[in-house]
């Protein structure tokens, strides 16, 4: 009894001595990083005085945007949600996610007063005004919240890995300075404000990150114009070795990746030092059932059922019929047929790499890989059929065998709606591609790259804002630096390359989805990768595009409403990006590397 009542006071005491250590961890980084909110907050005073003085306006954003990203990072990491709602979202409305009811969250934030500022002569006083003072409001309560956050070595670690994402995916892209274009100026500040509380920390980063930093630094002071960046040399010089010491020193550490301090799959794979590669995301983080049922087993069963047309009603549909394998898993139409050789509604996307995704169709009705298949199944143009008959047929067949040899611990009843769509599901994880002549090349494992493609690469990242939608590595709407959120984008698309009208179809404003009928989700899509695009036109849920070129005239002139058409909740630009027809045909040349 005695042993045991030492053992027990030794197990407190070294449980009090942890989390005595842990409140001590970066006492000064969480003094200096409320010290930057405070100035913030100043900064903020300061702008707001002088609305009506356009310089010094224009001048008072800037130091707020300054001080703002030299914290952006543990800002985000300490409540990623109320960041995104509050502070740095996107400047577009959005449903609030897992409330029951329409809960609409208007923009707010950062990138709507940037918006603003970025016409600043036609600006909207009353709107500026009020927006800023949400913001203001919103770094008041940060201040609240951060006070009781225990500045963890995971919590720094983790925050300054989810920035360096931002930074390359989302800052150098303009995604998030969509008026003033300051996304090279606003990196150099991020990484300025991650070197000076590194410095601060009780972590051992080591003289080789600080130096890193800092040649980091300058290099953004020396190249701080947008359209002329170069964001290979910056990703294979600077920003790629960069991240990999990040994930070297919470390695050294002990600092526990957030694969391991989590209690549910994530998105990206905290230890994969490459971002354009296959091992960059957590395929665990996109599924809906264990990875111990992905084997080879399970991937070769989920082949033949994808290829067998007896799913389907009439024998005459597989899922094959719409996903053809040389055409990048499209059906190369501009709609795809029905089992009665009638037109469906939309064409089919392409396959490869569709796993990363959160949500799946144009409407994104399907919210897991393994939902979709239902939809297809009880489609009357489709499968037209239900899961009980196709069981009964698999039933009559070799199949029970091979769903028992793919799921042992389901013997009894192998052929069932978790063994069906998991052995689907699981073949369908396995199409994925991130070995294009691009990856290989910014992976330094290949470089045959010509010089030309590395400045339409820039291009594509920079002047063209085609990756403001299109996010790298996925180059598809798969949102960074989390990886937990596909968009939508209303842009306009025609009914025919005439531009008489909109195209009827309301993409997720349907009967699909109840909760996703809101005005501004009328005729919103999916933002579909532009991967493998050389294999799948035509393009556009209803096939309009059948080249590039056609594609790209449409993007360059602004969309459905840079033709004049009338779409007053398009949430593509509708001004031109002025690109000439040389740097037209140079994007479409980097297209077909992908």
């Amino acid at each position: 009894m005695k042993f045991k009542s030492i053992t027990i006071l030794c197990l407190l005491v070294l449980v009090l001595s942890a989390m005595y250590n842990a409140e001590l961890q970066n006492i000064a980084v969480k003094k200096e990083y409320l010290l930057k909110l405070d100035d913030l907050q100043a900064k903020l005073l300061e702008f707001s005085n002088n609305f009506g003085n356009a310089e010094l306006a224009k001048a008072n954003y800037l130091e707020v945007r300054r001080v703002f990203k030299q914290v952006e990072f543990l800002l985000a990491e300490i409540d990623a949600q109320f960041y995104l709602q509050n502070i740095n979202g996107a400047p577009l409305a959005k449903l609030e996610k897992n409330v029951p009811g329409i809960n609409i969250l208007s923009p707010k934030g950062l990138q709507v007063i940037d918006e603003i500022m970025g016409e600043y002569e036609a600006v909207d006083s009353v709107k500026l005004k009020h927006t800023v003072s949400l913001f203001e409001e919103a770094i008041k309560q940060a201040i609240l919240y951060s006070q009781s956050v225990e500045f963890t070595d995971e919590l720094l670690m983790h925050a300054i890995q989810h920035q360096l994402l931002r930074i390359y995916t989302l800052g150098i892209t303009g995604f998030d300075t969509p008026g003033t274009l300051q996304g090279i100026t606003d990196a150099g500040e991020s990484i300025s404000g991650i070197l000076e509380l590194s410095q601060m920390a009780t972590i051992n980063f080591g003289d080789k990150w600080v130096d890193m930093l800092k040649t980091h630094k300058d290099y953004f002071v020396q190249h701080d114009e947008f359209e002329s960046f170069d964001r290979i040399t910056y990703y294979k010089v600077h920003w790629q070795p960069l991240y990999a010491e990040c994930i070297s020193i919470v390695t050294k550490n002990n600092i526990l990746n957030w694969n391991l301090f989590n209690n549910k799959q994530l998105e990206v794979n905290a230890l994969e030092p490459q971002l354009f590669s296959e091992n960059f995301f957590n395929l665990g983080g996109f599924l809906d059932f264990t990875l111990d049922d992905v084997n080879d087993k399970t991937i070769a069963l989920g082949e033949k059922l994808f290829y067998d047309k007896r799913l389907s009603a009439n024998g005459k549909m597989s899922c094959s019929s719409c996903h053809n394998p040389n055409l990048g898993f499209a059906d190369g139409l501009t709609k795809s047929r029905a089992n009665d050789g009638s037109l469906l509604q939309r064409n089919a996307p392409g396959l490869i790499n569709s796993v990363y995704a959160k949500g799946f169709f144009y409407d994104l009705r399907a919210e897991h890989l393994s939902q979709q298949f239902e939809h297809v199944i009880f489609s009357k143009g489709e499968f037209n059929t239900s899961l009980i008959k196709i069981f009964e047929k698999l039933d009559s067949t070799d199949y029970p065998a091979d769903f028992i040899e793919a799921f042992p611990m389901h013997t009894t009843r192998p052929v069932n709606p978790y063994t069906f769509k998991t052995a689907l599901s699981a073949y369908l994880s396995t199409l994925n591609n991130f070995n294009s002549t691009f990856d290989k090349f910014m992976r330094s494992e290949s470089e045959h790259f010509s010089k030309k493609a590395q400045k339409v690469y820039n291009l594509f990242m920079g002047k063209a804002a085609c990756a403001t939608c299109h996010f790298p590595p996925t180059f598809a709407g798969l949102v960074p630096p989390y990886f937990n959120d596909s968009e939508t984008e209303v842009l306009g698309v025609p009914s025919t390359k005439k531009y008489e009208a909109i195209d009827p179809d309301l993409g997720r404003y349907s009967e699909k989805i109840p909760k996703d009928k809101v005005d501004f989700f009328r005729y919103s899509f999916k933002t579909t990768t532009v991967r493998n695009t050389k294999l799948t036109a035509p393009y556009m849920h209803n096939g309009v595009f059948s080249t590039y070129t056609e594609l790209m005239e449409f993007y360059n002139n602004g969309g459905g409403v840079g033709h004049k058409l009338v779409m007053p909740n398009q949430t593509l630009a509708s001004n031109s990006l002025g690109l000439s027809k040389h740097e037209i045909n140079y994007i479409i040349s980097f297209l077909k590397t992908l």
